[in-house]
């Protein structure tokens, strides 16, 4: 699953990774950026990759309706806008938890999440699923950079072993310590949330967009 899949770029990475016959979910509110991840999802069907489903609704921790922000340089940068819950202006969309869209479309091993802020309200809209054991791995961003955050509190306590992702030349690598975790100013700090952790650094070790499967 990819939440805030933008125009499809970690989308088409899962779609390859997995191969035909596997499915991924991308999900994308905003009403321009999800024609343009439609577009690219149309174009790639003619590959053997994976199938992959684009969905024009927010991930939320309810099912309902929102409001959907856009600061003054989206046109710069589209991956800007902000889903906001209650009374609140910005374009109405519509929101869909993931325990609700796990029983229509089956269940997910793998879940990114880039949601400009709203990640635990995703993340709360999951707990069935959570209590269950599924959702093997979680990569998601986390504007605190904290392993003990809300939303990496949450996490660990379904049973989640909690890493930071580092760049590094040959891709990333996972940290556990706080000295190494990355701090980039302009980059939010990346996280891996997993149940099977000797299973993540294993994975890990084959470097750069292998380490997606």
């Amino acid at each position: 699953i990819d939440a805030g899949a933008n125009i499809g770029y970690m989308t088409g990475l899962m779609a390859a990774r997995l191969g035909a016959g596997g499915k991924v979910l991308a999900f994308e509110p905003h009403p321009k950026v999800f024609a343009e991840l439609a577009a690219n999802l149309a174009a790639w069907s003619k590959q053997p990759i994976a199938r992959a489903i684009a969905l024009q609704v927010a991930l939320s921790s309810k099912s309902g309706a929102g409001r959907l922000q856009e600061p003054l340089d989206f046109d710069r940068n589209r991956g800007t806008s902000k889903l906001v819950l209650g009374e609140a202006s910005g374009m109405h969309v519509k929101t869909v938890c993931l325990d609700e869209v796990c029983l229509k479309y089956g269940r997910a091993d793998v879940l990114k999440v880039d949601v400009e802020g709203h990640e635990l309200e995703v993340l709360r809209g999951a707990r069935n699923l959570l209590q269950k054991g599924a959702l093997r791995d979680i990569i998601f961003e986390d504007q605190s950079g904290d392993v003990m955050s809300p939303l990496a509190s949450l996490l660990s306590g379904f049973g989640h072993t909690i890493f930071s992702l580092t760049r590094t030349l040959r891709g990333p690598v996972l940290a556990t310590r706080p000295d190494q975790f990355p701090n980039v100013p302009y980059l939010p700090p990346s996280l891996l949330a997993t149940r099977e952790p000797l299973r993540a650094i294993g994975r890990f070790r084959a470097g750069g967009w292998l380490v997606l499967h």
